[in-house]
């Protein structure tokens, strides 16, 4: 079926960074855990070793036979063959933890935005680590955010673990890895951190509406959230939002990264925040980027993810101590 140049499947050949992955995800005995592309079981193993059950999707018919294997030393491995980013996934999953291959990273996430899954550890390749990484644009004010780093900050805290350097894998990617987390963010709770991210993920819960219905559904639910009532009618919001008609007529799927960056800073802007909060300080000051800005308690997770430093090989330390 595939093989490696057809997939861009870069196999994990460190099993520390293996035994990392696990300590990071918090993987125990009351997990399901789903783990994409397994190949010969370098992440599976540690896995099956501490979680309540595992269940692998490869694509890859030559791994199949490897896999059998394993699960005869390890009869509860559940395995599904087939193309992880077409069909539905095992319901009651509680984690994502994989090596993907990178170039399926954005329809891999834009899945995995579908599923009701708790929380993820993934190997990606260092550009998506870094884009997904909305605290360094907002700090430090560099390329534009795409429309995956938005929408992937809409639906998770992405918090980058570790680089793990190419000459880990086999073969040797041109590019770094990087193990990032990803929490899942319910989106009653977003209502109460983010207004531009809670809009942006509203318009994508409806992405085959048009823009000016399901934006200002965003706005009016927001506001209700918040104990506010929404007093304009679109025409008004989009008059002095002054959005381009020809966004406000396409439909939610539709949008490019340009399109999702223009909606996303007009609603940072603090004459938009005022007239529809009407004031409302709490609102205008203290939503806004409350996950972006400062460690959110009830969450319980750093909320500045740390950029990825180059490092060499010897001598790197995890958060968790894996010395790799």
């Amino acid at each position: 079926m595939s093989n490696t140049n057809y997939t861009n499947q870069h196999f994990l050949t460190n099993p520390e960074i293996a035994e990392a992955m696990v300590s990071i995800a918090d993987v125990n005995s009351d997990d399901y855990v789903l783990e994409i592309g397994p190949g010969k079981g370098m992440i599976t193993r540690p896995l099956l070793k501490n979680a309540g059950r595992v269940v692998v999707i490869e694509k890859d018919l030559q791994m199949y036979e490897f896999l059998i294997k394993l699960k005869e030393e390890f009869p509860s491995l559940e395995i599904i063959m087939g193309d992880s980013l077409k069909r539905r996934w095992p319901r009651k999953v509680s984690k994502l933890v994989a090596n993907i291959p990178f170039n399926i990273t954005e329809p891999l996430i834009y899945k995995l935005i579908q599923e009701n899954i708790r929380s993820s550890c993934l190997i990606v390749g260092e550009k998506y680590a870094e884009t997904a990484n909305l605290y360094k644009f907002e700090r430090e004010e560099e390329s534009t955010p795409s429309r995956l780093a938005l929408l992937t900050n809409a639906y998770f805290i992405p918090e980058i673990q570790m680089e793990v350097p190419s000459n880990q894998f086999s073969p040797e990617p041109s590019v770094n890895g990087a193990i990032i987390t990803l929490e899942s963010i319910k989106k009653t709770a977003l209502a109460k951190m983010n207004f531009s991210l809670y809009i942006l993920r509203s318009i994508w819960d409806q992405n085959t509406r048009r823009v000016y219905d399901s934006l200002f559904n965003g706005i009016a639910n927001f506001l209700s959230a918040n104990g506010e009532v929404c007093y304009l009618s679109p025409d008004q919001v989009y008059k002095f939002m002054e959005l381009d008609s020809n966004i406000l007529e396409k439909r939610g799927s539709s949008l490019d990264n340009q399109d999702f960056f223009k909606i996303y800073t007009l609603l940072k802007e603090k004459r938009i925040k005022k007239r529809l909060f009407r004031n409302n300080k709490h609102l205008e000051e203290n939503l806004e980027s409350a996950y972006l800005e400062k460690p959110n308690q009830s969450l319980e997770r750093n909320t500045s993810p740390r950029r990825i430093e180059n490092y060499p090989l010897a001598g790197i330390f995890n958060r968790t101590g894996f010395k790799i």
